[in-house]
């Protein structure tokens, strides 16, 4: 009896602790094949017991989120004591009657058509809504935007509908083909009506109405061809019973760049090397460049020497994006900046502080020297030298001037020029070619890096935000091609990956402009920064409650970083963030 007491008692703790036993189970469910998706997906089952939830089969009670955009939702949780097999169903909402119905592999062998999975360690279910399968196949979905002139009519009845056979496929709705009383449009001016819907790809016919009954009479059906594969489609505008199309309106567009904050010295530079650029290039009336020609539209300054540049174009109704120009190929490094004409816009001026997308420039700091370093030793060296160009530059990205010395030959290369406190962008080049091409430059995509950004021609660019800069600034030894640190380099570099922090942290919106919110999992203590592309803390936050808000509405427009640490148990991660 003595021998079987400490082996009874050790078998009892053992089933204790195995029942005992706490999971992280994913769940994840591709939306993408289904045309009606709510805005919350839940999933449902007897792991729901096992849960903060309590009982099993709660429609509602698990949600899903869809944190990136990409039609795939997901939930964690963290699930113990349950048994080996768990049945479940994922819910296109949060309501039975609309769950799926499982057959197949994938099916629990039994009359109610459910998943199942057995989980004996941390465990990822991905599936695509309604079938055994991992992912959903592609669907080609365009956003397709109607419009009409109904400018001419002697009489407009409320509300402009359109209708045809294209209504069934339009996504997250119920509408059914030429249902005259679903499909509205705007009044974006005047006689100007226009509306948009994500519809699947194929070839359609529809008409407009004005008002309900109203159809247009004595024309055919109009055609609408929506390709598979493409971009949005923006249909010109019809004239509502007649089968040509409405005049094509256009704006004069005046474009200032306020170029204070940047080097540009009448005395010393042409004034015609501030250019304008952007998708709107071939649709400038009269205009001879095609659509972001890195060369193209000058801006002139006036006669006050003001440093501020401008010059008007007339450019035809549409949606469009532009960027301002230190010089030939001198972009700024913002995010592309809107440019909406919809043909109600008169003649418009647009004002705005180069490298900023606000029209303000803000205090003008004075000049600081900056010291640009770069560790060639994992590089054979060209012979013509190791250079650095940016837009820190006037003219800028000048790609064989700025020479780099390494004057104790220990590999790293060093330039140091004097710039206007600002946010730059900039490349080191392994060689001098005359001809300004980018034979020799950098490659890498620095923005997955963690030091960069994209340059808006499909590359990436390295950047230095030196705009709350005071005083001369050294920046950090990179390794070419690399946002790793170069030798004797002891600075902090920005974060390059996630330690072990839970990956379900809610940071949103991405992208952010005013407010950014980070929610963690649970009420621990941490340190929230965040940090500019080359590592320097531009926000800081602690969080005690599960959740805080950082304010970033006055912050250049970037890539960040969000570095997070728990100050309890040093956990530590990070995540990306826009701010725009």
């Amino acid at each position: 009896m003595k021998t079987l007491l400490p082996t009874l008692m050790a078998s009892i703790m053992l089933c204790v602790a195995l029942q005992a036993q706490t999971y992280n189970v994913t769940f994840q469910v591709d939306m993408n094949s289904q045309t009606l998706v709510p805005d919350t997906i839940s999933v449902a089952g007897t792991f729901q017991e096992f849960t903060s939830v309590g009982a099993a089969w709660q429609a509602g009670a698990t949600r899903m989120t869809d944190d990136n955009m990409d039609g795939i939702y997901e939930v964690t949780v963290a699930m113990t004591g349950a048994p080996d097999t768990i049945q479940y169903k994922f819910i296109n909402g949060l309501a039975w009657g609309n769950n799926e119905e499982i057959f197949g592999a994938c099916a629990y062998p039994s009359l109610d058509n459910n998943r199942y999975a057995v989980i004996s360690s941390d465990t990822v279910l991905t599936y695509c809504y309604n079938t055994c399968d991992a992912a959903c196949p592609t669907i080609d979905t365009v956003n397709v935007t109607f419009r009409v002139d109904m400018s001419i009519e002697p009489v407009v009845n409320a509300p402009i509908m359109v209708a045809g056979d294209f209504l069934s496929s339009v996504i997250d709705s119920n509408w059914s083909n030429w249902g005259q009383s679903q499909f509205s449009l705007s009044n974006t001016c005047g006689g100007f009506y226009e509306g948009t819907v994500r519809m699947l790809s194929g070839n359609y016919e529809f008409k407009f109405l004005n008002g309900i009954d109203g159809w247009e009479g004595g024309i055919n059906n109009r055609a609408l061809v929506v390709p598979a594969g493409g971009g949005d489609v923006v249909l010109d505008r019809a004239l509502f019973n007649n089968e040509d199309s409405a005049v094509v309106l256009s704006t004069n567009v005046t474009f200032q760049a306020d170029m204070r904050r940047q080097f540009v010295d009448p005395s010393q530079s042409d004034p015609d090397t501030v250019i304008v650029a952007g998708s709107f290039g071939s649709s400038v009336v009269g205009g001879t460049f095609g659509d972001w020609n890195d060369c193209g539209y000058t801006l002139l300054e006036g006669a006050t020497v003001d440093s501020m540049f401008s010059a008007t174009y007339t450019i035809t109704e549409g949606n469009y994006e532009y960027k301002y120009l230190n010089g030939c190929g001198g972009w700024e490094s913002v995010a592309n900046v809107s440019l909406d004409l919809n043909g109600c816009v008169t003649d418009t001026v647009i004002t705005r502080c180069f490298n900023r997308v606000t029209e303000d420039c803000g205090p003008i700091l004075a000049p600081i020297d900056v010291t640009f370093r770069v560790d060639m030793s994992d590089q054979i060296v060209n012979a013509s030298g190791v250079y650095v160009a940016g837009t820190f530059q006037n003219p800028a990205w000048i790609k064989y001037t700025l020479g780099m010395d390494d004057s104790d030959a220990n590999k790293v290369y060093e330039h140091t020029t004097t710039v206007i406190p600002d946010r730059y962008a900039f490349l080191f080049f392994n060689g001098a070619d005359t001809a300004n091409t980018d034979i020799y430059a950098e490659v890498h995509n620095f923005e997955m890096s963690g030091c960069g950004e994209p340059n808006g021609i499909g590359g990436h660019n390295r950047v230095a935000d030196l705009s709350l800069a005071t005083g001369d600034t050294v920046l950090p030894i990179w390794k070419f091609e690399s946002c790793d640190l170069g030798v004797g380099d002891t600075s902090t570099p920005p974060p390059t990956g996630l330690d072990n922090l839970d990956l379900t942290t809610v940071i949103y919106p991405n992208p952010a402009e005013v407010n950014l919110t980070i929610e963690l999992l649970d009420n621990g203590i941490y340190q929230v920064s965040l940090m500019n592309a080359v590592g320097q803390e531009v926000r800081a936050l602690m969080i005690a409650g599960g959740q805080g808000t950082l304010d970033v509405s006055n912050i250049h427009s970037g890539v960040y970083t969000i570095l997070i640490e728990n100050l309890h148990t040093g956990q530590r991660g990070m995540r990306s963030v826009i701010i725009e």
